[in-house]
């Protein structure tokens, strides 16, 4: 769950025919882990995003995401390392709009992994 909040509205790239836009996005991903020979369950990623949008085609939008998370797991899911710890994060992605308020996203990043959901422009 994330909510982007506009920054700038024309962006970085303004006066070129590539529309951008900036927000801040903060949210909670929920995360899900399994560990073959250790424990396995659900844990929560609460962060804070800076995050640029690139408008490249008509339907098409490119998103590039730095911040910072806290990584929150179930008990003893990373014992062997951190356990929970606050990191920075980064993310890739991109959403196809296909209508005025809605697109389907597609992101990519660590330490959220892959995560495919729906977009709402409210």
């Amino acid at each position: 769950l994330r909510v982007d909040i506009p920054i700038l509205r024309e962006g970085f790239i303004s006066g070129t025919r590539v529309p951008d836009d900036f927000s801040i996005s903060p949210g909670l991903d929920l995360l899900w882990w399994y560990g073959r020979y250790s424990y396995s369950g659900v844990g929560f990623i609460p962060m804070v995003m800076a995050q640029w949008n690139i408008y490249f085609a008509q339907h098409w939008s490119g998103i590039v995401e730095l911040g910072i998370a806290l990584l929150w797991g179930p008990r003893g899911w990373n014992d062997r390392f951190y356990r929970n710890y606050v990191a920075p994060t980064g993310q890739l992605g991109v959403r196809w709009h296909f209508s005025d308020s809605a697109a389907l996203l597609i992101r990519v990043g660590w330490p959220a992994g892959l995560q495919i959901g729906v977009a709402f422009d409210l």
